[in-house]
Formats: C-alpha cells, sequence, structure tokens
C-alpha cells in the first residue's frame, strides 16, 4: 500500500506525557530513534521541546510492513518510540468478570498483605532479573551436547490454600529472612560488571487460581 508513513514518521497530535491516557500503556516494543544526517536539526529541536513543555508526540510509522501507532517520548540522548495497539485491538475490561463487590477482605488480611508489601518494596534494579527459562534450556542443550543423559523433571505438586492469612504470614516470614540474609557484595569491574544475586521472591499461593487475560483483542479477518 502507498502509506505516507513507510519513509518518515507521520507526527499526528502532542499530548501531555503525564496524562497520555490508558491506551498510551499498551505497549507492543520500543526502539530508540536515530536521525539520518539531513534529520538531525529538526530531531533535536523536537527532543528539547517534548522534554520542555513535558510533552509526547502521537505518530503513525511503518514497521514491517505494517503501518503502527506509536508513542515518541525523550530519553536520555535520543528519544523512544513505543508502539501502541490500534484502539480495535484493545479489549474492553467490561468484558472481564471482575465482582469484586463480592469479595469480603478482613482487617487481619488487609493489615498481612500491608506487611508483606513492605518487606517485599524495594528499589527497581533490572540488574537483579535474568531470564531463567532461558538459562535452564542453555544448560539443557549444553548438556545434551556433552553426551549427558537429560533426566524427566518431577511435576510440581498442586498448591491448594483455604487460609490465606496463613498464607500471608508465610510469605512475610520468607521475605523478611530473604532480606536478612541477604549479606551487601562488594562488585569488582573487570570487562564487565558482575550481575548481582537475585533473592528468591516469596509466593503467596491462593486457593483460585487468576486466569491471565491478554489485553490484546485477536482481529478477525
Amino acid at each position: 500500500m502507498p502509506l505516507k508513513t513507510v519513509r518518515s514518521i507521520e507526527i499526528e497530535q502532542f499530548v501531555p506525557a503525564d496524562s497520555g491516557g490508558e491506551a498510551t500503556r499498551f505497549v507492543k516494543g520500543a526502539y530508540y530513534l536515530e536521525p539520518e544526517p539531513v534529520a538531525r536539526k529538526a530531531f533535536f529541536l523536537l527532543k528539547q521541546v517534548l522534554a520542555e513543555r513535558g510533552l509526547r508526540a502521537i505518530a503513525k510509522i511503518v514497521l514491517r510492513d505494517r503501518e503502527q501507532l506509536t508513542a515518541i517520548d525523550p530519553f536520555g540522548p535520543t528519544m523512544l518510540l513505543s508502539t501502541l495497539y490500534w484502539p480495535d485491538e484493545v479489549r474492553s475490561p467490561g468484558e472481564l468478570s471482575l465482582p469484586e463487590a463480592d469479595v469480603e477482605i478482613r482487617p487481619a488480611e488487609r493489615a498481612m498483605a500491608g506487611q508483606l508489601i513492605d518487606a517485599m518494596t524495594n528499589e527497581f534494579d533490572p540488574a537483579g532479573y535474568h531470564d531463567e527459562y532461558r538459562e535452564a534450556l542453555l544448560a539443557i542443550i549444553e548438556a545434551k551436547a556433552a553426551g549427558e543423559e537429560i533426566a524427566e523433571p518431577a511435576a510440581a505438586p498442586a498448591v491448594g490454600v483455604t487460609d490465606l492469612v496463613a498464607a500471608l504470614e508465610a510469605s512475610v516470614a520468607a521475605a523478611r529472612a530473604a532480606r536478612a540474609s541477604a549479606a551487601p557484595e562488594t562488585l569488582t569491574v573487570k570487562s564487565r560488571p558482575r550481575r548481582a544475586a537475585k533473592a528468591p521472591a516469596p509466593v503467596v499461593a491462593v486457593e483460585r487460581e487468576v486466569e491471565a487475560s491478554p489485553v490484546r483483542r485477536r482481529k478477525s479477518a
């Protein structure tokens, strides 16, 4: 299709960065922008004005042969382009079964939940997280390449909890123990920084499973 956004970013409007609406939360992917030499002056002028006025640009761009709705924000020395879902791709929360009025929360449960959150509240450090599934998969691949026999993992036992307060108390105790046993590390920098060890996160088990409902609505042809 002869779209005018094939070789350019077509800015549609500007919105306040702190009130872009719910639609700008549903991000598909994020990209750094790097201008071509002919566009550098316009690029940095736009970045400076957006930062000074606290604005976000809403634009269209073609990626992978499809026109995408995007949001553009100043980000350090460059700008960050976030691709967004189109409005007809986003499900309405009204489609979900969320009878909050039917749920009774006791004061003891609320207090224990608050203690658990307090025990687990800290500054977010992305370096403390890593893809455990990928690491386990690579370990299996390396073991098979070395001719080792791979044992079938045992099935995880089903967890059923009927006492929410008891589950919260156990999680609070685990979180406090993990924080108390975490000794400060000395970071030695060589060719790359050592990844900080991640303390095991306490898990609150509940009686009923929570169904993860995708934000995106499947589009018909």
